[in-house]
């Protein structure tokens, strides 16, 4: 045989063998891969969002805010105690007492979800005040526990960062149905029988 005829047997089987490798090696891989978790539809999550704003409209929040201090290097340093407050969800929106004295009223939410099973609630809001600036909050609902953060821009060169955390929770009663009323009766007028006369009888007896 001649020596260029091995060579090229040689060649041939090299790729052979690469190729077998790259085919196992590729196989092993599509088995240790993760299986994706399947996917939800737009139309499901839009339906699974709405359920969860409607769980949450209509609830009622105690909470414990604790003002975030940093000092001139950045570094955290002990925070004054913490203040309570209540976050109430009503009519699609949401009121926070702890700014309330300040000017800001209640305002429209959004809320999204997220987590393996889309089991945690993410609600967000922006409120302002003429005098007081701008707040941003941000809560997640998980376990029926609620954590989130407040930024709180009070001027060009104050900001104010808080965190949060739910102490209890309970759900406003639903408003009582009110009966329609009962249609009045109407009492039909009953005509008066006409009055009967008696005739005297006469000396006579007739």
């Amino acid at each position: 045989m001649k020596i260029g005829s091995l060579e090229k047997i040689v060649v041939l089987v090299m790729v052979v063998i690469f190729g077998v490798v790259g085919v196992v090696q590729a196989a092993q891989k599509a088995q240790a891969a993760p299986a994706k978790a399947p996917t939800v539809s737009q139309e499901k999550m839009r339906k699974m969002i709405q359920d969860a704003k409607a769980k949450l409209n209509n609830t009622s929040w105690e909470i414990e805010l604790k003002k975030q201090m940093l000092t001139a290097e950045g570094a955290k340093k002990a925070a004054p105690a913490a203040e309570k407050s209540n976050i109430a969800f009503r009519d699609n929106k949401v009121e926070i007492s702890f700014l309330a004295k300040d000017g800001f009223t209640p305002t429209n939410y959004s809320v999204r979800l997220k987590g393996k099973d889309n089991e945690i609630v993410i609600w967000e809001t922006m409120q302002t005040s003429v005098d007081k600036g701008v707040a941003f909050w941000r809560g997640e609902i998980e376990n029926n526990v609620m954590r989130g953060v407040l930024s709180w821009q009070v001027k060009e060169n104050n900001k104010q960062d808080y965190s949060f955390v739910s102490t209890s929770s309970s759900v406003a009663a639903a408003a009582p149905e009110v009966a329609a009323p009962a249609p009045a009766k109407t009492v039909t007028p009953v005509a008066a029988a006409p009055a009967q006369t008696s005739k005297k009888k006469g000396w006579w007896g007739k």
